[in-house]
């Protein structure tokens, strides 16, 4: 009895902070402005999920392989490129791994050859920080 009351209270707190950060129709507004456009191959598998916000490329970009495999990642903010990009082989290993700030090349660019061996490693330092 004493556990499950811990549990419950702990529960409730939980639920109480969560809520207490947003107006109670905060999640209604923003999820009526967020979009997806999904892009199809012809067997009817998805090839590309593409959210926008406000008409703009906003947020998490997930490109697919037919058989359902995610082939690339991208993040966008604005119609631009800021974040994690992730691309895969077919097989599920990273090809190439970065970041983006403001739509530019930041910090370290990982590619890898298909035998999953290191092709190459740069650094990239972007303006876009000082902006």
């Amino acid at each position: 009895m004493k556990i499950t009351l811990i549990i419950s209270i702990n529960l409730f707190i939980l639920i109480q902070c969560s809520f207490s950060q947003y107006p109670s129709n905060a999640a209604e507004k923003i999820v009526s402005k967020v979009t997806f456009d999904t892009i199809f191959y012809k067997s009817g598998a998805i090839s590309k999920i593409i959210p926008f916000r406000y008409g703009k490329m906003d947020g998490e970009q997930k490109w697919y392989c037919e058989n359902g495999d995610i082939l690339q990642y991208i993040n966008y903010k604005d119609d631009k490129r800021d974040g994690p990009w992730i691309e895969y082989y077919d097989y599920g290993y990273y090809k190439e791994t970065g970041f983006y700030l403001n739509d530019a090349r930041d910090s370290i660019w990982i590619e890898n050859y298909y035998n999953k061996q290191i092709k190459s490693c740069l650094l990239y330092t972007s303006d876009a920080a000082d902006e």
